[in-house]
């Protein structure tokens, strides 16, 4: 089994391949479940095995989402039979009591509905993806990275499995072919040679990751970044020496030392001591994962402070 970080990654590759997918959607839970309501699974078959499968995205793993994979097997496996099918098929829901019937320890309720992608017009399904992929994006999390080095080739696909949509720049031409991620649907690379203007042009409430080849590059990047005030996470790869020497350089350029306190530097959660590329990704991740989280949490929270004082 071959596993993609989204649902929609996996339906762009059946639709490359022309061969149909399945997708299953969580439509309605009760109690504790794995995966909230409107998490999708796109499920299709493997091109050198074809009983194995390729499966973008999760409906939250152990027995349900076994189960579910099953289901879907079934149905491509019928596909297979009948190539005479060029529309969507009608969706077919199916409820599973987590604890009776599938002996999760969740205990909850989860109704999860099955869609076929059969072999259709090219141009409708990928419309159909892109609608797909826009509705389930309720939320946009925008991820501006800067810089193409090692960590930045561990860092772009974690990104893409927590659900940011990353725009992935650098100024040297070819570094994007060292990284066999790229080419996930919401990872966007570009080669710009002013990426001062792409950070002027990124959207109110993005985050930003500098981790250049260049320290006199970063800290032009950081100064960029800085005289912006809508972002919601401003980070600098770097040591604690790296960030006393960019607040120093700063603050003699003029920046009070409330908008310097705004850089994330060094970067990551505390506690991950290693220098492989793979863990400080993974420290950053879950550094961002954390920030958006706060955020999404901070409205509720001042919403009900209010309401205490009213």
């Amino acid at each position: 089994m071959k596993l993609l970080p989204q649902f929609f990654d996996c339906l762009n590759q059946a639709i490359t391949r022309q061969i149909p997918a399945v997708l299953v959607t969580v439509t309605r839970t009760k109690g504790s479940t794995p995966r909230d309501a409107g998490t999708k699974m796109a499920v299709t078959l493997a091109e050198t095995l074809p009983s194995s499968l390729i499966v973008g995205g999760t409906i939250g793993g152990g027995n349900i989402e076994f189960k579910a994979l099953e289901i879907a097997h079934q149905w491509l496996t019928k596909m297979q039979r009948t190539s005479g099918l060029n529309v969507l098929e009608m969706p077919e829901y199916r409820a599973f009591p987590l604890g009776a019937s599938l002996g999760q320890c969740c205990g909850g309720w989860v109704e999860l509905r099955f869609e076929a992608m059969p072999l259709a017009d090219k141009g409708v399904l990928t419309e159909w993806v892109a609608n797909l992929k826009a509705a389930a994006t309720t939320n946009p999390f925008d991820v501006m990275l800067l810089g193409a080095g090692h960590v930045a080739q561990a860092l772009a696909p974690m990104l893409s499995a927590i659900g940011a949509q990353v725009r992935w720049i650098d100024t040297r031409e070819g570094v994007f072919s060292w990284g066999a991620a790229i080419g996930l649907a919401n990872v966007e690379t570009c080669v710009s040679d002013t990426p001062e203007a792409e950070i002027s042009n990124a959207p109110a409430g993005i985050f930003f990751i500098i981790m250049t080849h260049s320290h006199a590059l970063d800290q032009q990047l950081t100064q960029a970044i800085l005289k912006r005030d809508d972002a919601n996470f401003y980070g600098l790869i770097g040591s604690k020496t790296k960030r006393r020497l960019f607040e120093n350089r700063l603050s003699m350029r003029g920046y009070s030392q409330s908008t310097i306190a705004k850089l994330t530097c060094p970067l990551g959660i505390d506690g991950i001591k290693s220098k492989e590329p793979a863990a400080i990704a993974l420290a950053i991740t879950a550094q961002i994962q954390l920030c958006r989280e706060q955020l999404q949490h901070a409205p509720r929270v001042a919403a009900q402070t209010l309401t205490n004082y009213a």
